[in-house]
């Protein structure tokens, strides 16, 4: 299994993640986290968090080099998309859920997994796209929180018979609300149970702490990781709630068993090992955060490879920008002890990250142009 994307947007800005108005917003929330009191500019992160938080110092900007990169025709806009050898697998969400085309031919592939409630159909999907090739056959888990099913989407034979090809479903409690889920090693999968019937937010009165879970489908839940207290923090007037708090993009290291938050208020990248349940976060000093609850402008998108983090990062709050779209020119490159590696500079505004992992390619999408571009990453 492979390091993977999936760029998340977890209301909590939140814990966890691997492999979009018109820009479609999915989140969940979690509140180990975030946020610098405005008043005495502490941040109650160190606070609610259950683990070290270090501070790492900003590197000098490097220019990244990139080419141009064609989309193929029949694609929508790409809100939730994955790439692997080339193969552009992106949300749609209409009568079928998910697109796959072709980078090298320009055309597309199929439109599989229909919506509906019949048989091998689903009704209410999770856009979260993590890729998992394997053997030379590629699929992803796909999560239905209105079913409560996660099934495995197998794309290869999808592809190959023109037709949706399920190989296995996992029927979760239906007290478990599961946002957001990723594939491990050896049939193992990882999610976060919010304890809501909503899967994407926490009640703002919660007081247990939601809880990852692990879990396989022969034996289902096996274990369980703890990551932040659900308190409530006076900011001003204010109060800021478990609910209240932050939002993350995540990507998972299938191959380590590691999971890599980058925050999306809070200039900070949280890790946890799955193995040894360790977790730490690595602060960006001298980066500005914000102290509203109504812009991102701290990081914006995330991708992973086997040895790298890929991070966007904004710094731009909306209410200051001349678009209402988020504006993003700057990639931190993390490995996956929490050492930053690079700093650079984009040419352009991006909005989202994929990456090929079998062609080790970085892709960049502006979602306000509909430009796609890449550049060699290991």
């Amino acid at each position: 299994m492979i390091a993977h994307q999936n760029r998340l947007l977890f209301t909590l800005r939140s814990p966890l993640c691997v492999q979009g108005n018109r820009y479609i917003k999915y989140s969940i929330i979690c509140a180990f986290f975030l946020f610098f009191n405005a008043c005495k500019g502490e941040s109650v992160l160190r606070d609610s968090a259950l683990f070290p938080i270090e501070s790492v110092s900003d590197l000098k900007e490097e220019t990244l080099k990139w080419e141009n990169c064609s989309i193929p025709l029949d694609c929508g806009l790409l809100l939730s998309a994955a790439i692997h050898d080339s193969l552009l697998i992106n949300y749609e969400g209409g009568g079928h859920f998910f697109r796959v085309s072709s980078l090298l031919s320009g055309r597309s592939l199929g439109t599989f997994i229909t919506k509906g409630r019949g048989p091998g159909e689903l009704i209410n999907v999770i856009p979260f796209i993590q890729l998992s090739p394997s053997h030379g056959s590629l699929s992803s888990m796909v999560y239905d929180y209105s079913l409560k099913k996660i099934v495995n989407w197998n794309i290869s034979a999808s592809i190959e018979n023109d037709r949706t090809v399920l190989d296995g479903v996992f029927e979760l409690p239906r007290k478990v609300a599961a946002f957001p889920f990723f594939s491990l090693n050896n049939h193992r999968y990882s999610l976060i149970d919010t304890g809501q019937n909503n899967p994407y937010s926490f009640s703002e009165d919660m007081t247990d702490p939601p809880q990852i879970l692990l879990f396989d489908f022969e034996n289902g839940v096996t274990d369980s990781v703890t990551l932040f207290k659900p308190v409530h923090y006076p900011i001003g007037e204010n109060v800021v709630t478990p609910k209240s708090l932050f939002s993350f993009y995540g990507c998972i290291n299938s191959g380590k068993d590691m999971i890599c938050l980058a925050m999306s208020y809070f200039p900070a990248v949280v890790f946890a090992d799955l193995k040894t349940k360790q977790i730490f976060a690595k602060e960006i000093t001298g980066q500005h955060h914000s102290t509203s609850f109504s812009s991102h402008d701290c990081f914006e998108s995330v991708v992973a490879s086997e040895s790298y983090i890929y991070a966007l990062f904004s710094g731009v709050i909306r209410s200051n920008s001349p678009s209402p779209e988020l504006k993003a020119n700057t990639l931190y490159v993390f490995d996956w002890g929490g050492r930053l590696i690079h700093h650079y500079r984009l040419k352009k505004d991006v909005h989202r990250l994929m990456y090929d992992q079998a062609n080790h390619y970085l892709y960049f999408y502006n979602l306000l142009t509909e430009e796609m571009w890449r550049s060699s990453m290991p």
